[in-house]
This record gives C-alpha cells, sequence and structure tokens, in this order.
C-alpha cells in the first residue's frame, strides 16, 4: 500500500516546476489558501482556472468508546479542487485507501477498502482578493462508497477568515450535518464550531493551534489541535500535526500532508 502514498508525491514534484513557471506570469493571481491542514476551512476559493490538491498522505486516528478502541489509518485521503469562477470552486474529496480496526477484550476485526466521496461546492462572500476580512459558505454531500460505517449525509460550512496585521491570522467556521445514523436509520444533526490562529516562526515555516468543539444529539466534545506548515514554494507546502480529544472524547489524530496548486 505504500505506493499510494508515493505516487502522489512523485506527481507533486513533477508539477512542481510547471506550476511554478505557469504562475509566475501574472503577478497579480491569488494567494495559494488551503483548507488543510487545520479543521477550520479556508474562506478563501482557488482562482479560476487552477487546480489545486491538497492531501493527506497519511493520517492515524485512535479512540476508545465503552471499552472498544477504534483505530484507522488513511493512505492519500485527498481534496481536489479546481476554481470555476473568481469567487467559486468545485471540489472532490476521496478516501483513497482507508483501514479500520475494532477493538475489544473479546475480539479485533479490521477492514481495508476505499473510502468515501464528498463533493463540495465553495462560494466567497466577500474578501477573497481585498480587505482583511473574508467569508465562504460551502455545502456538501458525502457519498459512501465500499463501506457499511457510514451514510449518505449532507452539510454546510460558514467560515470566516481574518488578518489581524503583523503576520497574525484568525480563522473560524460554523458546520451543521444532516444524515442518517448506521445503526438505529435514525436522522441527527451534527454540529462542529472551530476556531484557529496561525502565525509564522521563520521564514517559510507557519505554526497553528486550534480549538474544535462537536455536538452530537447533546453529547459535546472539545480537541485541540496543533500543527506546522513549510512552505516548499509559493504554490507547494507540507504540513504535518495532530487532533487531541481534551474533554468528552479521547480522540488521537496524528497526519503527514501536502497541498499544491497547479
Amino acid at each position: 500500500m505504500m505506493k499510494y502514498i508515493f505516487l502522489p508525491v512523485f506527481f507533486l514534484i513533477e508539477t512542481i516546476g510547471f506550476s511554478q513557471n505557469n504562475q509566475t506570469k501574472n503577478s497579480k493571481i491569488r494567494e495559494m489558501s488551503t483548507d488543510r491542514p487545520d479543521v477550520t476551512e479556508s474562506a478563501f476559493t482557488v482562482p479560476a482556472g487552477y487546480f489545486q490538491l491538497e492531501t493527506d498522505l497519511v493520517k492515524f486516528s485512535t479512540e476508545k468508546i465503552s471499552g472498544v478502541a477504534f483505530k484507522e489509518i488513511n493512505l492519500n485521503a485527498f481534496n481536489l479542487k479546481y476554481g470555476i469562477s473568481k469567487t467559486i470552486d468545485l471540489q472532490l474529496v476521496i478516501k483513497s485507501i482507508v483501514t479500520t480496526s475494532t477493538i475489544t477484550p473479546f475480539f479485533k476485526e479490521r477492514k481495508t477498502g476505499f473510502g468515501d466521496i464528498t463533493f463540495r461546492f465553495k462560494k466567497n462572500i466577500f474578501g477573497n482578493d481585498e480587505g482583511k476580512i473574508a467569508l465562504a459558505v460551502m455545502p456538501f454531500i458525502n457519498i459512501p462508497v465500499g463501506r457499511n460505517e457510514s451514510n449518505l449525509n449532507l452539510g454546510i460550512v460558514i467560515s470566516l477568515a481574518i488578518s489581524l496585521g503583523k503576520n497574525w491570522n484568525v480563522g473560524a467556521q460554523i458546520q451543521t450535518v444532516v444524515g442518517e445514523q448506521v445503526v438505529d436509520r435514525k436522522i441527527v444533526t451534527q454540529n462542529l464550531f472551530s476556531a484557529t490562529v496561525g502565525h509564522p516562526v521563520c521564514k517559510n515555516v507557519d505554526i497553528f493551534i486550534e480549538t474544535v468543539l462537536t455536538n452530537l444529539q447533546k453529547e459535546w466534545a472539545l480537541l485541540g489541535n496543533g500543527g506546522i506548515v513549510y512552505l516548499i514554494s509559493p504554490y507547494c507546502k507540507i504540513d504535518a500535526g495532530f487532533n487531541l480529544g481534551l474533554a468528552g472524547s479521547n480522540a488521537q489524530i496524528y497526519f503527514l500532508g501536502l497541498s499544491i496548486r497547479i
């Protein structure tokens, strides 16, 4: 399965040169902004006519609920975006290879297969190219493919970005997802609220910290996230980080990712 990690890496390396030569011809092109690595989505869209690939090369997650341990490994989970206008981009999110493990004192079950597919549509309301505040709305639909652990669900994200000056950037979002539970087929709503702060620590290196609050059927969970982003070029970034459950959750998530505009 390692080839599923290295194939996109080779592709991205080969396209860096082309991407740089193509985009430096237009000095007015919008600065690259990504939805990763934090949970808070970017309020900016991909410029019209450009592709942007954002991928979890590898992502590990563990969580224990009522004595049952759940582990998941994602390989090459990517988000492919395309700008169709000055303020709109289309996004295709695919979890390429997903391995899930369920562990109890009595048995262990492991499954490997193709993950879900999500279609997203982002519309920047204002602030894409000017001002210190940007706002965007992004409806999406998640389609389960080859996995019994998920169902069709619909959602919407409202994201906000604020530049505070001196390279301090703040983001926030509200997300609501409506879907059917796998076990009892009951329709439920899950809400998510997040806030993130980012700042460079040295040339080409940024760090971020983030808090995420989720609510599902009156159950609340608080997560603390953080990570580092290295700017290889203006249109290529590599990142690594973590998501840790602080209250109402003991989830631990660690990831390594890469983003490039083509």
